[in-house]
């Protein structure tokens, strides 16, 4: 007898997470398709947007099959496309280049975690589509002189083998240079806290709440500390660290967004950056590079409950799926 194959933990995950994320992007990218002045950043803009409405509707349509509840996520009362103008395009730009490598990361893990069948096709198609969105944002940077190239390093003459123990040191005694593992993260780590500051400082001039102004102030110098901590990192080697992008906010107190959006995706960064100081704690065999990452991942991640208690003090965050309460339902009833 054959039953209909239902959505897996994973399943469920991806695209309940995935749900509330388009949303909030097409928020975000309508916002900035009536805002942005450049044609070539506007086409850009308008690709990505189709795809977050994309997104949105392909997923619509399986939790329709499933009759599972539809999220209620982030709509037209999150956004205010008359509001001024509050980023420049070349902020956008970089925005989009940065939501196009998180949405690759996120879908590829989704696609490799899917068993359902009609599932692996449009993940796949998700893939795709956000790897055109990267190139299209990767060209109009590139075109425009806007790429932060990570450092050029000579190449060795012959391949070489560690032989010492002291490969790994750091913390006490003389370190060693910095390999490219470690200095491909410190690179990306400083770009992503260069923009989260900039993305933070807007945020904090817009929000409606003192106390979501608060709270973006404080990421504001998060973000801002930590990409000074990295940038003094490859400056000790002698090696270049991407520029700042402070130019990529205007004076604007209009919120174009609402205090819900601007919360929520500080809480979607702040998970994402939790994540790629994994990535480079497991990158960096040199000691005193992984204490850094596991002293900055600890204050991310406080920061990041900090902001999850906002969003619930408010009622602004939505219940994820769950597991039966399973003792509870064998509890006895009294």
């Amino acid at each position: 007898m054959q039953t209909q194959e239902r959505l897996t933990s994973a399943e469920v995950s991806s695209l309940w997470t995935g749900y509330l994320n388009n949303t909030m992007s097409t928020c975000l990218t309508s916002y900035f398709l009536e805002k942005v002045e450049d044609k070539q950043v506007k086409e850009v803009v308008k690709y990505a947007n189709d795809l977050s409405i994309k997104y949105t509707k392909e997923t619509i349509a399986i939790f329709k099959k499933e009759n599972f509840p539809i999220p209620k996520g982030f709509t037209t009362e999150d956004v205010n496309l008359k509001a001024k103008r509050l980023f420049t395009d070349k902020f956008i730009i970089n925005f989009l280049k940065s939501m196009a490598k998180m949405g690759l990361s996120t879908y590829s893990l989704a696609y490799s975690l899917t068993t359902k069948s009609e599932l692996r096709p449009i993940l796949k198609e998700w893939i795709q589509t956000t790897i055109i969105l990267d190139e299209k944002a990767y060209q109009v940077m590139n075109n425009k002189g806007l790429l932060e190239r990570p450092p050029i390093l000579p190449y060795p003459n012959e391949a070489h083998f560690v032989n010492s123990k002291m490969f790994k040191k750091g913390i006490l005694e003389k370190k060693r240079a910095l390999i490219s593992q470690e200095i491909t993260q410190l690179f990306v780590n400083t770009d992503t806290n260069l923009l989260g500051k900039n993305l933070m400082m807007a945020f904090a001039q817009v929000a409606k709440s003192h106390s979501v102004r608060k709270m973006m102030r404080k990421g504001k110098n998060i973000a801002e500390k930590h990409a000074l901590t990295f940038t003094q990192k490859l400056q000790e080697e002698d090696l270049p660290s991407p520029s700042s992008l402070d130019l990529g906010v205007t004076d604007s107190q209009e919120a174009p967004f609402s205090d819900k959006l601007m919360l929520f995706l500080t809480a979607f960064l702040n998970a994402a950056g939790i994540g790629n100081y994994g990535l480079a704690m497991a990158s960096s065999v040199r000691q005193d590079l992984a204490l850094m990452y596991v002293r900055l991942t600890t204050e991310t991640a406080l920061f990041a409950d900090d902001c999850a208690d906002l969003l619930i003090k408010n009622g602004w965050m939505e219940e994820p799926p769950e597991a039966p309460d399973r003792k509870g339902l064998m509890d006895t009833k009294e």
